[in-house]
Order: C-alpha cells, then sequence, then structure tokens
C-alpha cells in the first residue's frame, strides 16, 4: 500500500515538474527508472549486514530519519534502522555512518531526527568521530541533498554508499 501511494505522487510531482523544466524531468525520470529497479530487481538485503562492502573508510552506511513521535522520541521503526546499521558499522569498523532528519516533532521543535539518532549510535557504542549528522532536512530530498554535500565538502574518499531506509521510503 505504500509503494503504492509513493508512486502515485511520485507521477504527480513529475508531472508539476514536466511544465517546468523537461530536462530536470528526465533526470528524476532515470532516478525513479534505478529506484524501481532497486525494489523489484535489485538485491535488497532485509534484517541483515549486507556482504563484500568496502573494509576501508570510502564506505558510508546513511540511515534515513523517519517523522518522530509528537513529544520528539524516535519510533520504533526508526530505531530498527538504527540497529541494523550500528550492526553493519560493527561489522565494517572503518565505515562512516551518516544519520539525516531535521525537526519532525509536533510538539518539540527542539528535537531532530539526525540529533537523536545520532546520540542514540554514541550511546550504543559507535565512536563519535565516524558519525555524521545531517539534521536540517524536513524531507527525504532534503536529506539526500544535504547529505551528498556533506560527504562531498568534508569526505571526499566515500565512494560507497548503502541506504537504510524502510521499504515504502
Amino acid at each position: 500500500k505504500g509503494q503504492e501511494k509513493a508512486w502515485k505522487r511520485i507521477e504527480k510531482n513529475l508531472s508539476r515538474l514536466k511544465t517546468k523544466d523537461e530536462k530536470l524531468v528526465e533526470v528524476w525520470e532515470n532516478i525513479m527508472d534505478f529506484w524501481s529497479y532497486a525494489n523489484t530487481e535489485m538485491e535488497v538485503q532485509l534484517d541483515k549486514v549486507p556482504e563484500n562492502l568496502p573494509e576501508d573508510d570510502s564506505l558510508c552506511v546513511v540511515i534515513l530519519g523517519k517523522k518522530l513521535n509528537a513529544d520528539g522520541t524516535m519510533t520504533d521503526e526508526l530505531i530498527g534502522r538504527l540497529e541494523i546499521g550500528l550492526a553493519i558499522a560493527e561489522a565494517y569498523p572503518n565505515c562512516y555512518v551518516a544519520v539525516t532528519g531535521g525537526g519532525t516533532a509536533d510538539n518539540n521543535p527542539n528535537a531532530t531526527e539526525g540529533m537523536l539518532m545520532g546520540r542514540w549510535l554514541l550511546e550504543h557504542g559507535l565512536d563519535g568521530s565516524r558519525i555524521i549528522v545531517e539534521d536540517r532536512a524536513p524531507d527525504t530530498v532534503g536529506n539526500a541533498k544535504n547529505t551528498f554535500a556533506i560527504l562531498q565538502e568534508r569526505y571526499p574518499e566515500v565512494d560507497s554508499v548503502v541506504i537504510l531506509t524502510s521499504d515504502y521510503h
């Protein structure tokens, strides 16, 4: 159900964008074609640590955020993403872990997904020098843009990314 709803939103947004920038629509259609491939044909690792990833600091695990509870606490789903991310970080001790997401708690404007996720990883033993926090983006597109910019600017050695999210995301 989530996938179907997401594709309808994507098609609607691409249709709107087509009236403004045909070239950008082509870029986004290519991205969505790849996303479709990733969701249908590409091997996706579920609830386990992927194998054969780079063993050096060229790898970054990007854990996408999820809207916080109204009081500013993390949902169980988001904590599940963090648990898998931590397991990957333990299996690949030279990788970075990027956590993404701005303030999404309805009743707590000071809480951000990125901040809480970074704190959780620290509390569960991940070295702070491996954690990259993106805590300004209000949505997934912003997460991608901001995280890419941070990696490009501050972590040029990173050339492989694992994205951790939920299937509908």
